[in-house]
């Protein structure tokens, strides 16, 4: 259901620019996706990406083995994603799991926030 109105808003945003709204829709990150909906609102993420499906966009998710933490436990099976092409490890949304996914990977493990902010995750 949650996901249903996210896609419905989403596609009623790009019907509307948000330029329509008047600029009322506050965006943290500059991404051009309201927080309200944004998946990762304090770093940008235009695509919203989120390969496994928690409501916690790849660009502010390191939590690889879904223990709702990101901590060095989330190393090995990132390095498993990774040179497996699993997109759960494509951290900066470019479509594919490459090495340019590690230094974001790293920068993220260091943020005791992770993962999120998020509008729709816990």
């Amino acid at each position: 259901m949650k996901r249903a109105f996210q896609a419905a808003l989403c596609v009623a945003l790009i019907a509307f620019p948000l330029a329509s709204f008047g600029g009322l829709a506050p965006d943290s990150d500059g991404d051009g996706v309201p927080d309200a909906i944004d998946n990762c609102t304090d770093i940008a993420n235009p695509s919203q990406c989120d390969a496994d499906g928690d409501d916690f966009g790849n660009s502010c998710d390191c939590d690889i083995n879904q223990s709702s933490t990101c901590t060095s436990a989330d190393i090995p099976p990132f390095k498993t994603a990774i040179t497996g092409g699993n997109l759960v490890a494509d951290i900066n949304c470019s479509g594919a799991s490459t090495s340019a996914d590690i230094p974001p990977f790293k920068a993220l493990l260091t943020n005791p926030t992770r993962p999120g902010p998020s509008c729709c995750a816990p």
